[in-house]
């Protein structure tokens, strides 16, 4: 019995010291890494934003050149891109309603957590 508590008492203390050191670890992390990392998780997701813009952008331009190249001199973007125009839009169309959706169901407390303002 006296070795079963022995035992016992060294395993709790060996679980006391990973306790201390996940804490420590913790604090760590929480202190000074996310907040050295928090710039550069904000440039690399402005930078994936910047680059489906451009992709978004080169595949209109080809979309044009190909009807410009299909239609000839009497090509006019406003008439000859409508529809391409509106399935562009189609394609957003959802992702603007989850968007919407999403910020009306936040509360007011998280919509100030949001905007670091409050009333």
């Amino acid at each position: 019995l006296k070795e079963a508590e022995d035992n016992l008492n060294t395993h709790a203390k060996e679980l006391g010291r990973l306790k201390t050191e996940y804490d420590h670890n913790l604090n760590k992390l929480t202190e000074s890494y996310y907040p050295k990392m928090r710039p550069l998780k904000i440039q690399v997701y402005h930078s994936l934003q910047v680059r489906r813009m451009l992709e978004k952008e080169i595949s209109w331009l080809e979309l044009l050149i190909q009807k410009r190249n299909e239609i000839g001199e009497n090509f006019d973007e406003t008439k000859d891109m409508s529809v391409a125009r509106r399935d562009v839009v189609a394609e957003a169309e959802p992702m603007f309603n989850t968007a919407i959706e999403v910020m009306q169901g936040l509360k007011k407390e998280d919509l100030a957590v949001m905007r670091k303002y409050e009333h």
